[in-house]
């Protein structure tokens, strides 16, 4: 492999890396919010 291919794989795979952190970090938030909406909505049940 030469060095410039090496360096398109570097980048690539970095923004890859990137992109599913993200993904990951916005499906956490999702069903975080979510989980809470729920709680949420299961106290305001048995409260009232």
């Amino acid at each position: 492999m030469s060095k410039s291919c090496l360096k398109l794989v570097a980048i690539f795979s970095e923004a890859m890396m990137k992109k599913t952190l993200l993904l990951c970090a916005f499906l956490v938030g999702l069903v975080s919010s979510n989980v809470m909406a729920l709680t949420l909505d299961e106290a305001r049940t048995q409260g009232g």
